[in-house]
């Protein structure tokens, strides 16, 4: 495949809760840049911006946060600004009040979050140094309370940007249905830009001033060419505020991640393919079913059974196999959720336990598809807290008062 040349990428992720941990980190650039198209569509909980990347996972047990890292740093800290926090209890000031799935952005030198306080939808903003949390405003519920997948958060010109899809009933008719709608930033009333009623999946990416949509539609079992669903895909334009449909196609299978990679707008989940831009073809780079596949800026990456990683090229030529496991875990279970990549570097969150499933402590992982090495970073433990020996090995003192040695950091 000709693969146009590469973006600056984006890389997503996870962890680590520190005792009297705060942030100290410069106002990040706005987010709808091309190192963005890296980050993992499914949670978007994450966000690049210049050397820091902002995110949300758990902070303690059954308590969700915001986290920021540095670029090359082995540690994350909570994105809170009192000093001597623990970091532990909803006094916290990186402290979420719903879901470390949350929606970000930022804009304007501010971290937007998209968070709900029961079943009512709220933006909130916060500074990158963790300081003035604020409830900016609230969402419009009717649109919101059928979203229930793959939801897209974007601030651009003083206006916000949603788009999701889910079950939509009205008179005892349920339709699955997506829309795009945007707001004024800090208003009330709402714009409707697109809205398609019976689809089974659609996903969403914003690049620079365009937000692209990809809405699938089940065709039904009877097809003769294997082309089960059909494609309409969208471009709105948010500096004109036009929609064009840039395409309606026939395709194989749905698909979950959307990237946009110079001209072409990439799929890449359990088939990698494109579409051009500039043409308008489709070309498959690879296909797989039942598998999965991971983007970075010059590699594929896929999972190959519980203890390997197959990297390929662009072009879907294999290089290597990696064991996944670094030896830092050693003969644990876990389970793995992506995050993201940044220069080739492919960027795992790892839940890991020994023999009770519900005492889970967490690492973030990287794996390096150029060197083809895979490092633990960092790690914290979700039953307990984490705090480290004097030579630096990781120590949880769990619920019990019992200390744990689950590795260096």
């Amino acid at each position: 495949m000709k693969k146009t040349a590469a973006l600056i990428c984006l890389l997503c992720i996870c962890l680590l809760s520190f005792l009297g941990c705060s942030s100290n980190v410069s106002a990040p650039d706005a987010s709808h840049s091309a190192e963005n198209q890296y980050m993992e569509l499914f949670a978007r909980h994450a966000v690049r911006n210049g050397n820091y990347i902002y995110f949300a996972d758990k902070l303690a047990y059954d308590l969700n946060g915001l986290f920021v890292y540095e670029i090359g740093a082995d540690k994350a800290i909570p994105l809170c600004s009192k000093p001597e926090c623990e970091h532990n209890d909803i006094s916290c000031g990186a402290h979420l009040i719903h879901d470390e799935n949350c929606e970000l952005t930022v804009y304007d030198d501010k971290l937007f979050i998209f968070d709900r306080e029961g079943v009512k939808p709220y933006l909130y903003s916060v500074n990158p140094d963790g300081t003035g949390y604020t409830r900016v405003m609230a969402l419009d519920s009717e649109y919101e309370r059928y979203f229930q997948s793959l939801d897209l958060l974007a601030v651009y010109n003083d206006t916000v940007y949603r788009c999701g899809y889910g079950d939509k009933v009205e008179h005892s008719d349920v339709k699955k249905t997506m829309t795009l709608y945007s707001m004024p930033l800090g208003g009330e009333e709402s714009t409707e830009i697109l809205t398609v009623e019976n689809m089974t999946q659609a996903i969403e990416r914003v690049c620079e001033d365009k937000i692209y949509c990809a809405v699938f539609t089940y065709k039904g079992d009877d097809v003769d060419d294997g082309m089960y669903f059909k494609l309409d895909l969208y471009c709105y334009d948010m500096d004109s505020a036009e929609l064009e449909k840039l395409c309606t196609t026939d395709v194989q299978n749905c698909e979950n991640v959307l990237s946009v990679v110079g001209d072409k707008l990439v799929f890449s989940f359990g088939n990698v393919w494109t579409y051009s831009l500039t043409t308008g073809e489709i070309e498959t780079v690879k296909s797989e079913q039942g598998t999965v596949f991971w983007l970075s800026e010059n590699r594929l990456l896929k999972p190959s059974g519980k203890e390997y990683y197959v990297v390929y090229d662009l072009d879907g030529n294999e290089l290597q196999s990696i064991y996944r496991i670094p030896e830092e875990m050693g003969d644990v279970r876990f389970g793995t959720d992506y995050v993201g990549s940044c220069d080739d570097v492919f960027y795992f969150f790892y839940e890991v336990w020994s023999d009770d499933p519900a005492d889970k402590y967490n690492y973030i992982v990287a794996v390096d598809a150029g060197t083809y090495e895979v490092k633990m970073l960092s790690s914290v433990y979700t039953g307990g807290q984490v705090v480290y020996d004097e030579d630096g090995k990781a120590i949880i003192i769990n619920g019990m008062g019992d200390s744990v040695e689950i590795g260096t950091p």
